[in-house]
């Protein structure tokens, strides 16, 4: 026995209705293929990114080692020429080479005076003089 009014319709669909056109299928396909490509893309570019980090971190650590090194290096070329610049290395080295030093010879040794001309002269110019001594009568340069 029937309760419900009217006249009952088929529930059920088609065949050929239930499981769409082919354009539907192909569709689907190519729109799952394309989120598949389109994550397989993204995790591809994640490594790509993590390797490349990496590899930047690896040549960052290898730069500081240098660069450390290379400090350590220009400070202790430092302190060997403060040592060598020291005097008692240098009174070593004099005695060493039998390097005696004397006084240099009256014609080795010249002096250069700048004079400045009275406030009174007209030009200002440093000029080189000879002065004359009167003791010995010669000229001696100042």
């Amino acid at each position: 026995m029937n309760i419900q009014p009217g006249k009952l319709k088929n529930s059920r669909k088609p065949r050929a209705a239930r499981q769409g056109s082919i354009g539907e299928k192909l569709f689907t396909v190519f729109r799952f293929a394309f989120i598949i490509a389109a994550v397989a893309g993204l995790l591809n570019s994640y490594i790509y990114l993590n390797q490349k980090i990496t590899e930047t971190e690896r040549a960052i650590r290898s730069t500081e080692r240098e660069l450390t090194r290379t400090e350590r290096e220009i400070a202790q070329l430092r302190i060997h020429r403060e040592r060598l610049c020291s005097r008692p290395h240098i009174n070593a080295m004099i005695a060493r080479f039998h390097l005696n030093l004397v006084e240099p010879a009256v014609g080795q040794v010249s002096h250069l005076a700048l004079l400045m001309p009275d406030r009174t002269a007209t030009p200002l110019q440093p000029a080189v003089a000879l002065r004359t001594t009167a003791g010995n009568g010669g000229t001696r340069r100042n």
